[in-house]
């Protein structure tokens, strides 16, 4: 969350009242984003890809801000490239990254959330995550994933007083599209445009 639509998101949630803590693996990039998002914001470092690093994050955030009300699985990354290219370490990354990120984040989030029947998860997947793209075939594979997994989750917790939310925006104009090209007639959103999406999923009455 220290760029992109992390970024964006956190001041949209601090104007709707919130306490905000963003975690990346840049930990000094993270706390210079807090700095400029101001007091409500805290910044710790986290790495998606280790369950330690994420027990260790809503550990530090539920001690230094109260207990944890919404989780949001942001993290993602976006090799583009042929398929038959593509190096298995390449692949393994964006699965240990766009998947295990958001098991692991869900796997420590929902606990805390279901021991007070109260919570919700976002999910960022991505348009990706319910058709295929050429040249994006294994993040199409990762979204997909995000996508089937919230949507598993919200039937198993459909009683437990928990909400998902799986956003699926197209192309945003961030770091991880920097080399892709809209299609004729299509314009790349803003990070500010997905955080609002994200903090009207919130507001729903359920």
């Amino acid at each position: 969350a220290a760029r992109g639509i992390g970024k964006a998101t956190a001041p949209a949630l601090v104007r709707q009242g919130a306490r905000v803590g963003i975690g990346d693996i840049d930990v000094e990039l993270a706390r210079k984003t807090a700095d400029e998002l101001g007091e409500n914001v805290r910044a710790y470092e986290l790495d998606v890809t280790s369950r330690p690093s994420v027990k260790a994050f809503l550990d530090s955030i539920e001690a230094d801000l109260g207990p944890l009300d919404v989780m949001i699985n942001n993290a993602g990354i976006m090799p583009v490239g042929p398929f038959v290219d593509e190096t298995d370490s390449a692949a393994v990354r964006q699965l240990d990254i766009n998947v295990h990120g958001v098991i692991f984040g869900m796997k420590e989030a929902l606990p805390r959330m279901l021991s007070r029947r109260s919570g919700h998860v976002v999910n960022l997947a991505s348009v990706a995550g319910k058709g295929g793209f050429p040249h994006l075939a294994t993040y199409c594979a990762t979204k997909h994933a995000v996508v089937g997994i919230s949507e598993a989750l919200r039937a198993e917790h459909v009683d437990d007083g928990i909400e998902f939310t799986c956003v699926m925006p197209a192309l945003v104009d961030t770091e991880l599209t920097s080399g892709v090209r809209a299609g004729r007639g299509v314009e790349k959103a803003k990070p500010e445009d997905v955080a609002d999406a994200i903090v009207d999923a919130l507001r729903v009455p359920r």
